[in-house]
């Protein structure tokens, strides 16, 4: 028992010099390099090679795209159907936009507005219809076991709405409150009116809907519309998720029965370039912020410079905190609560639209406006710079890739591509157009497009605050923010 006593003091007494000791640790095998970060290897370019999606036409003439994905049991679909709300009668806006309003709110001729809803809350699934300039719209989100129910009833929104009198009348109070109060928003006045000094009032693109406009709206102005312009031949339809392409075409011929194809309509053709002269315009609302647009028209869709482009609006505007505008207005002057500048192909598609636009301080409009027209003019002879082109491309493939992150994007996308008339190569064939643009390439396309002396310049603003005169940008034109027929001539 001695013996085992002295064996216990004597381990204990190891274990307390041990701990005394300093502790030695484990030598690795090797120690890692340190590398300074202009050292390390730069990461490889992003690859992008979308997934092949399934494409066809139905014997009523839908045009279909399948992509495949079985990670959830859900099935999207998406519908673009050609014309939209640049087809509105003559004399008579807002019958495309009110028709869609009135399809998914309304219910069909087999089921009531109520009963649409109840059955579309208990299957947890979404419908919506839509209208844009150019097409109508419509979404539907289900999951697989409740697709042929959910796109039965797509089907019969599409193909048989009642237009009820009542959500007529509801969507025109609905509207005429819009109307009312959508002068309350800076922000949302500049974005109307320059449009229409850009475009024109006669542009689809720039078309304002008044109170009076409202009450033309007829029943029958819907029907009419509907029966036009809603026909399959002129519809394209994405669908995406856990669903083949074989069970797509069988399942939407058999839902789509009924919808037979018609001749549609030419689509109009809207005069062009019949905006407001290069000038200053004002809108006074009494505000401590100046809402500024500046801009011109833009790129026609499918021009060959629009690379060239997408580069140079990364380097002067579309990188908020990057490029030469963010740069200059924002971080270094500190006279921007937001700013941007782009040259794009749309809203209106035969011409395009440049817009640089920022928010600053009354007391500061003057001045800003000056040093974002002094940006606007170092594009085009300040040299871009290798970091500037190489930053620019890298946003942009980044991006690019990563905004066809689903199946859903993917097959949208395609549809959408088809549906604009763009080849089938022009997903795989983006990336390296971009990599080819050259910054001589873009110095010609910002002499091209963002040209000073072509600048329409409106501010939205109380003018008893500003800093400087604005006829000093040029000849001066107020606007009331309503009614343009009341313009006032250029002082």
């Amino acid at each position: 028992m001695v013996r085992i006593h002295h064996l216990v003091a004597a381990l204990a007494f190891t274990v307390f010099v041990s701990s005394c000791l300093p502790v030695r640790r484990a030598e690795p095998a090797s120690r890692p390099t340190a590398l300074h970060p202009d050292d390390l290897r730069p990461f490889d370019s992003l690859k992008f090679t979308p997934p092949p999606v399934f494409r066809t036409t139905l014997p009523n003439g839908i045009t279909l795209f399948v992509l495949t994905d079985n990670e959830q049991p859900i099935v999207n679909v998406d519908i673009l159907i050609r014309g939209g709300s640049q087809c509105d009668p003559v004399g008579k806006p807002g019958v495309a936009s009110f028709t869609a309003g009135v399809m998914r709110r309304g219910g069909t001729l087999h089921l009531t507005a109520d009963v649409l809803d109840d059955t579309l809350d208990y299957l947890a699934a979404h419908l919506n219809v839509g209208m844009d300039v150019d097409c109508a719209s419509a979404n539907l989100n289900v999951l697989r076991k409740d697709f042929d129910s959910g796109l039965g009833m797509l089907a019969d929104v599409l193909m048989s709405p009642a237009f009820p009198e009542n959500k007529i009348d509801e969507l025109q109070h609905l509207t005429k409150e819009s109307i009312r109060r959508r002068n309350d928003d800076p922000y949302e006045i500049g974005r109307r009116r320059f449009r229409q000094i850009v475009y024109g009032q006669g542009n689809p693109c720039a078309r304002q809907l008044e109170l009076e406009d409202v009450d033309r709206i007829t029943r029958e102005d819907l029907v009419a519309f509907h029966r036009t312009w809603f026909r399959p031949n002129v519809t394209y339809m994405a669908i995406s998720g856990d669903i083949t392409p074989e069970e797509a075409v069988e399942k939407v011929n058999r839902a789509f029965a009924g919808w037979t194809a018609a001749e549609v309509p030419p689509l109009p053709s809207p005069e062009q370039n019949c905006g407001m002269p290069p000038g200053v315009y004002h809108v006074q609302k009494a505000v401590n912020q100046s809402s500024i647009r500046m801009g011109s028209t833009g790129l026609r869709r499918h021009d060959p410079d629009q690379y060239a482009v997408a580069v140079m609006n990364q380097i002067f505007g579309a990188g908020t905190f990057t490029s030469r505008l963010g740069q200059e207005v924002r971080s270094n002057r500190g006279l921007a609560y937001y700013v941007f500048g782009i040259v794009l192909d749309s809203p209106d598609p035969d011409q395009g639209m440049f817009l640089a636009a920022v928010g600053t301080r009354a007391d500061k409009t003057s001045e800003t406006i000056s040093v974002m027209r002094s940006v606007i003019d170092s594009m085009g002879i300040k040299p871009i710079t290798d970091d500037e082109i190489s930053s620019a491309k890298e946003t942009i493939i980044n991006s690019f890739v990563f905004s066809y992150a689903s199946p859903e994007r993917i097959a949208g996308q395609e549809m959408r591509l088809a549906f604009d008339g763009y080849p089938e190569d022009y997903l795989t064939s983006y990336i390296p157009r971009i990599r080819s643009v050259t910054k001589d390439d873009v110095v010609r396309v910002a002499r091209k497009y963002l040209r000073s002396d072509q600048l329409r310049i409106l501010v939205v603003g109380d003018s008893t605050r500003f800093d400087g005169d604005l006829a000093a940008f040029g000849p001066l034109t107020s606007l009331p923010p309503d009614d343009p027929s009341r313009d006032q001539a250029p002082r």
